[in-house]
């Protein structure tokens, strides 16, 4: 009797490339594509509708990139195993897929050597990070990390969506919250990191994030 599979939803808006995810999922034994997407708000709608086991998002697509896909499913009592995935072996947005909950991190570049293990990997409630990108956070200094204890989860999330420039209105949108509770949130990090001045939180977490 053949064994069930794990479904997995794609997104990325380019087509070859998504077409190529398509491939080397169906080629293998344990894994199948159960539904696809070319933009995040797609992606976030497919997610509600097909429930997929895995979703493998592109963290740069039109409309929503995965990051946001991540904060806004964050608040799911279900929701799938998230691997995200990037030209770019960046800390800042290491850092924060991983705030916002996914386990898997993949360049595109090793995407096709590397996506059947990263999902066997987070199938198994493990983390999987491209080895270049694991290479570049090792080598970075701790700065960013010994900022982030001092914060809350919620803390900590509002901080790293103010490294990616976005306002109360943004910020209070994605995570589902009142403007006035991201303002007490951006006021209480104020003051457990010693910040004064309007512009003070922006300068730091843009520049440590």
């Amino acid at each position: 009797m053949k064994s069930e599979k794990t479904n997995v939803l794609i997104a990325d808006d380019h087509p070859i490339f998504r077409r190529g995810l398509f491939e080397i999922i169906e080629e293998s034994e344990g894994f199948h594509v159960i539904a696809e997407a070319d933009d995040g708000e797609t992606a976030l709608c497919a997610l509600r509708d097909v429930r997929p086991d895995i979703a493998v998002l592109d963290i740069a697509m039109p409309n929503m990139g995965g990051l946001d896909v991540l904060v806004k499913t964050g608040h799911w009592g279900e929701k799938p195993i998230f691997v995200l995935l990037t030209m770019y072996d960046d800390e800042i947005y290491l850092r924060k897929a991983l705030e916002f909950g996914a386990l898997g991190y993949l360049l595109k570049d090793n995407a096709e050597s590397e996506l059947i293990a990263c999902q066997n990997d987070v199938l198994a409630g493990k983390h999987y990070i491209s080895p270049g990108v694991s290479r570049t956070l090792a080598e970075s200094s701790g700065t960013s990390a010994d900022l982030l204890e001092k914060l809350t989860p919620t803390e900590r999330k509002i901080f790293l969506l103010i490294a990616d420039y976005k306002n109360n209105n943004e910020i209070a949108e994605l995570l589902g919250i009142s403007i006035r509770t991201v303002q007490n949130h951006r006021f209480n990090i104020c003051q457990k990191l010693n910040l004064r001045g309007h512009n003070a939180l922006i300068r730091l977490a843009t520049q440590h994030c």
